[in-house]
């Protein structure tokens, strides 16, 4: 059982909303031979002899009906050597307030979901000033269920262990937390041009992959690295204490960028990305064909090269996602604007603007199936997560309708943005279920996604206007902001769902956006990003007003 409470404090570069944990009380034994005795009828009454010297039994004075339940037990008396009755009740458990971040019954009084609503609050925190931009873009939890998160910052930023001062407009930050957001150690990294973390992985053994984008110089601790001109693509390794394992960049004087990483089940590293002109990861040079091409590479341990290749028409293309099944074959998913040949001899064509793409390689990077969906409206890819039979669960965006294996989704008006959730078969040839999530009203900008026990899919976005996943129609301020929702069984049914409401000015047309979402073993709910308007909690304001560069966010929400 759990159950929340909060402790609201406000600084100057860190704003919190905690969670006040009470433990059960343990009750000092006490042998002492005066006084009229405990709790529980000890005592005597009138110095005659009640009990046999060091005579032990049970006592308990908590409420009826609470002994033995949940954390609540009882405790023992002794009697006192005169024999004039017993001492006090010594290691009884009382109640006490439940605590949601636990799967302890504090409250002793059984299941209770009032105490611990789905997606209810844990913590919620807030990190930056307001000169500068700062930004949470991925999490991860590590294997022994800490936190480890990335992002970027300008100025300063602090987690809790003091500030980090940015050297130039974003620096990359990295750090570990504990899953009460205590920080762990926190480290900064970067020059004085722009360097960014947009995603991390966490391998079996703790180490933490991270890649992104490097303008400039960085040192991760290996050496400086520096970029041949533009932006360039990065990968580094640290242990789980954040040093420095290895770390390369790749490109040239165009704009590369890493968007994705994911780590096999035999800790391989895989990371995804966009590339202009030509990028080499340690075997093939590839050039890209269009706009912006796509790329998928492979590397062991100890980053060595073990595969890399790449894809794209001639137009725009964008991989926004992959994630791994448990057999290490790759799942992507992404955007493209004209037309796209993962398998030899059947590409596909975009019906106007972006449409959306999935595909599925094995071990060697050759493509299994792809898919391509989308109209003549805009489409848009946001993540993808496997389930326990490897199906593939993907989400996104779309205006107009979307046919998913001849499932028709439909916005409910033009010129609305509607979410698109489904569940297609780990074949690639059909689906399992789609929903269109959204109303007349509705414009989505966000919604990344995990699975959780018995293939509960988690999700958190961002949203303007309604949407329902069939709890009831949520709404959001006129910016723009936060959802959760869960969405289980065989046709993906609404399990629970809420809003989290910004507060504070409405002048600002900047929402509070989701860019980070992973599980905790217990299944609450780890949300980072980007905030612009305080968040209202229980009646209060979390965090601060910063409409135009934003501060970083990072909350734990209830299963």
């Amino acid at each position: 059982m759990k159950r929340f409470s909060f402790t609201l404090a406000g600084v100057t570069s860190l704003g919190v909303m905690a969670l006040v944990a009470c433990s059960p009380e343990e009750r000092a034994f006490d042998t002492s031979t005066s006084g009229t005795g405990g709790a529980a009828g000890g005592g005597g009454s009138g110095g005659g002899i009640v009990c046999t010297p060091d005579e032990q039994r049970s006592c308990y004075s908590g409420p009826p009906g609470t002994e033995d339940v949940g954390t609540c037990k009882p405790g023992i008396q002794v009697c006192l050597p005169n024999g004039t009755g017993f001492g006090e009740c010594g290691g009884e458990v009382l109640p006490q307030p439940e605590d949601c971040l636990t799967t302890e019954d504090e409250a002793c009084n059984g299941a209770d979901a009032l105490e611990c609503p789905p997606l209810g609050n844990g913590w919620l925190k807030t990190y930056g000033e307001s000169l500068s931009m700062q930004l949470i873009s991925d999490v991860a939890i590590a294997p022994d269920g800490n936190i480890v998160i990335v992002g970027g910052f300008g100025g300063t930023i602090d987690l809790g262990g003091g500030p980090l001062a940015s050297t130039g407009s974003l620096d990359i930050l990295l750090a570990k937390l504990t899953p009460k957001g205590e920080v762990v150690w926190a480290k900064r990294f970067g020059d004085s041009a722009l360097q960014q973390a947009n995603a991390i992985a966490i391998d079996k053994s703790g180490a933490i992959y991270v890649g992104g984008r490097v303008l400039g110089a960085v040192d991760f601790g290996g050496g400086v690295l520096t970029s041949k001109g533009s932006d360039d693509a990065f990968v580094a390794k640290f242990d789980a204490n954040g040093d420095h394992v290895w770390s390369k960049l790749f490109g040239d004087t165009a704009s590369q960028e890493v968007t994705s990483i994911a780590v096999t089940n035999a800790n391989q590293v895989v990371v995804a990305g966009n590339f202009a002109s030509t990028i080499n990861f340690g075997g093939t040079e590839f050039t890209s064909v269009g706009v912006d091409d796509m790329f998928l590479a492979k590397f062991d341990e100890t980053g060595f090269h073990a595969g890399s290749r790449r894809m794209g028409g001639q137009g725009a293309d964008d991989l926004r996602a992959i994630a791994v099944t448990d057999t290490d074959h790759i799942v992507i998913t992404g955007n493209f604007a004209s037309g796209l040949e993962l398998i030899a001899g059947t590409p596909f064509t975009s019906k106007g603007g972006f449409d959306v793409f999935a595909a599925q390689f094995n071990p060697s990077l050759n493509a299994i199936w792809a898919r391509g969906w989308g109209d003549p409206m805009a489409q848009q890819a946001f993540d993808v997560a496997i389930a326990s039979n490897g199906d593939v669960f993907l989400t996104g965006t779309f205006e107009g309708a979307l046919d998913v294996f001849g499932q028709q989704l439909q916005t409910a008006a033009d010129g609305a943005r509607a979410l698109y959730v489904t569940r297609i078969a780990s074949t690639g040839d059909s689906v399992v279920w789609a929903k269109a999530i959204g109303d007349a009203t509705s414009f989505v900008e966000q919604a990344n996604i995990a699975v959780g026990t018995a293939d509960q899919l988690a999700l958190a976005g961002t949203f303007r206007g309604g949407m329902d996943f069939g709890g009831g129609p949520l709404m959001a301020m006129d910016a723009g902001d936060v959802f959760f929702a869960k969405l289980g069984g065989a046709d993906g049914a609404h399990v629970s769902s809420r809003v989290l409401l910004s507060g504070g000015s409405k002048d600002n047309d900047a929402p509070n956006s989701v860019l980070a979402l992973a599980l905790l073993p217990t299944g609450d709910l780890i949300v980072g990003g980007q905030h612009h308007a305080p968040f209202l909690i229980e009646k209060a304001l979390v965090g601060a007003f910063d409409g135009k560069s934003g501060d970083a966010f990072l909350g734990r929400f209830l299963p």
